[in-house]
């Protein structure tokens, strides 16, 4: 999900949804919609980009979710900006949550705090000052462990001028950290950064 793009454009502005769980707790999510696939239900953020792209910010198993209807409300009343909303200030790191029912969560976030009896999970926003966004928020009682992605090592050339193509590799948890430390090694230069990993997968 690489564009050319600067990461962190989003091409909408999301909602805020409130749903009720089973165990009678109640989440919060910032997405721009949501699907059930495989006993799951997917929370996403689309982002700008060559083409648009969805961008997962929640994976939460179908069978915590009441009979209680998700209520939608509207961001814009709840995080403005003189900037406008939607510009992320880093690339999100992806952690996954296990909970005390043996489910696990996955949050792109850019850090998490306890705040009373609950866990939030917030990305940071560009702004003035700097905001941060809650994107998950769920009772302390139900998480059991956080845990950042595994390191990966990721392949990548670029080409600086007329130099002949340079190839390197790094260590990073997924594409978009990848990408990242590679700009931030050799500059703003034409690459390809790739896992063969998930090269076959995506094949």
């Amino acid at each position: 999900m690489l564009t050319d793009d600067d990461f962190g454009s989003l091409a909408g502005l999301p909602v805020r949804w409130v749903g009720v769980l089973t165990t009678g707790d109640t989440l919060e999510v910032l997405t721009d919609g949501y699907s059930i696939e495989d006993g799951h239900y997917v929370f996403s953020l689309l982002f700008k980009g060559k083409p648009n792209f969805e961008m997962t910010t929640l994976l939460m198993p179908a069978g915590l979710d009441s009979d209680q209807p998700w209520q939608s409300l509207p961001v814009r009343e709840l995080m403005p900006t003189d900037d406008g909303f939607g510009s992320l200030a880093m690339p999100p790191e992806h952690w996954f949550v296990d909970l005390t029912t043996g489910d696990t969560l996955e949050v792109l976030m850019h850090g998490h705090s306890i705040e009373g009896e609950r866990h939030v999970f917030s990305l940071l926003f560009k702004g003035k000052p700097n905001f941060e966004v809650a994107v998950l928020s769920i009772p302390s009682s139900l998480v059991k462990d956080i845990r950042k992605q595994p390191l990966k090592e990721y392949l990548g050339i670029v080409w600086i001028g007329e130099a002949p193509e340079l190839r390197f590799t790094l260590l990073a948890r997924d594409p978009m950290e990848a990408r990242t430390l590679a700009k931030a090694k050799y500059g703003e230069h034409p690459m390809r950064v790739w896992n063969e990993e998930e090269r076959r997968q995506i094949r």
